[in-house]
């Protein structure tokens, strides 16, 4: 499954993008669209889905002027060669919780995040202030939003 449409989140919103939910996706059907639409960011892993790294690495070699992101669930970032992480790449990632939907309720000046490996290394992030961005759009159809374009199904 692959869309086309502008990028909801964080500091790409608004980037027009192709979106690819599938690990059946070549290089040369990326550079087909990214000319056919005049994309600024090729985007893997969208809906948890299986990503092709060395798809990935090609575009990373030769697609210079285009963003290159990657979604992936921190219970996965494992799974991805730690050889990438040193690259040109954006990395989008995801921890899915029924609970995060009661942040919404809390004053966002009186919640701090933190991150931590409590298994092994110590290894701690927090962010002493809340600074996310709510995407108040919803989802319109099954993959993407209202106006997103499908492209392989």
């Amino acid at each position: 499954m692959m869309w086309v449409g502008k990028d909801k989140f964080g500091v790409y919103k608004g980037f027009k993008t192709l979106f690819i939910a599938t690990r059946e996706v070549t290089y040369k059907q990326i550079n087909k669209y990214i000319e056919e639409f005049r994309l600024h960011q090729v985007y893997f892993g969208v809906l948890n889905s299986d990503i092709n790294f060395e798809v990935i690495d090609r575009c990373i070699k030769e697609l210079k002027n285009i963003t290159i992101t990657v979604e992936v669930d921190i219970s996965k970032l494992d799974k991805v060669p730690t050889s990438f992480f040193a690259k040109n790449l954006q990395f989008m990632i995801t921890n899915n919780n029924k609970n995060y939907s009661l942040l919404r309720d809390i004053d966002k000046t009186k919640i701090q995040v933190k991150l931590q490996n409590v298994i092994g290394d110590d290894f701690v992030l927090v962010n002493d202030y809340l600074s996310f961005n709510k995407n108040e759009e919803q989802r319109k159809q099954t993959y993407g939003y209202k106006g997103d374009l499908i492209l392989d199904e």
